[in-house]
């Protein structure tokens, strides 16, 4: 019998092989969340970015978390942290993408 939480598609399929066939349709956006007071609905934030394959989650401040609210998503999430401000100078481009479209009103 089956523990993980996955579709029956993967129920053969090891961690790596699901993440791998996973990384193969993600969409072009990352999510970044702050972990720096505690670490509320940060497991949310995991969970709905693997539901919409975002690209990778970016987790700023503490790397540590309460994994028991993934569910097991964790295992297949493309993962960035960040310790301080600094460290997210590589997001400019995505400033940069979002003005251009303020620019254009087309919704982000």
């Amino acid at each position: 019998m089956e523990t993980r939480n996955i579709i029956d598609h993967y129920h053969y399929w090891n961690d790596d092989a699901i993440k791998a066939d996973l990384n193969t349709k993600r969409h072009n956006f990352s999510v970044v969340c702050c972990n720096i007071g505690n670490d509320f609905n940060i497991a949310t934030v995991i969970r709905n970015a693997n539901a919409f394959l975002a690209k990778e989650v970016i987790i700023y401040g503490h790397k540590k978390y309460d994994r028991r609210g993934t569910v097991g998503t964790h295992h297949y999430t493309n993962f960035h942290h960040v310790r301080t401000i600094d460290n997210l100078g590589y997001l400019d481009k995505m400033n940069d993408y979002i003005e251009l479209n303020r620019d254009k009103k087309l919704s982000v």
